[in-house]
């Protein structure tokens, strides 16, 4: 009878062995396809979040360009509003340099009549003291003194 118990149980150990490898395989089979199954889901979530990404491109350009409009309108206005002025500050300031310039060439022509008439006086009073230097030896010491050099003391 030793025999027949150590033939049951050898074949308890391999039904018990038979089942742990079926109970194996099925895990396996079971782990193969949760791990088959998540990356098919991890595969969707891609996916999505690629989805997701696009339109939050799409709806991050649309609202910076409705934040970034007025302030670039409000910028356009005052660059044209700088630019006027800058403008008519430019056209006052080459108004003012064509008066100055005219003011300098005014004074140059007045300067230049006055150069001219004191030139001539000049002029004048030297021929009226060269025509006294040579009447001088003409008339001489003989000649009285006028009167208006008696009373002052000419001599």
């Amino acid at each position: 009878m030793k025999t027949g118990h150590a033939d049951d149980a050898l074949k308890a150990l391999l039904l018990l062995r038979s089942e742990m490898a079926q109970r194996d395989a099925r895990l396996g089979a079971a782990l193969s396809q949760q791990i088959e199954a998540l990356q098919q889901q991890a595969g969707h979530f891609r996916h999505d979040v690629n989805a997701i990404i696009r339109g939050a491109g799409v709806q991050i350009a649309t609202e910076a360009k409705a934040a970034v409009s007025p302030v670039a309108r409000e910028y356009d206005r005052a660059v044209s509003a700088t630019s006027a002025r800058l403008h008519r500050a430019s056209r006052t300031v080459w108004a003012l340099f064509g008066v100055a310039g005219a003011l300098l060439v005014l004074v140059l022509v007045v300067g230049w009549g006055l150069l001219g008439y004191y030139r001539r006086e000049l002029a004048n009073v030297k021929e009226e003291l060269h025509r006294h230097e040579n009447a001088v030896p003409v008339y001489g010491p003989s000649m009285p003194p006028t009167p208006r050099c008696a009373a002052s003391g000419c001599a």
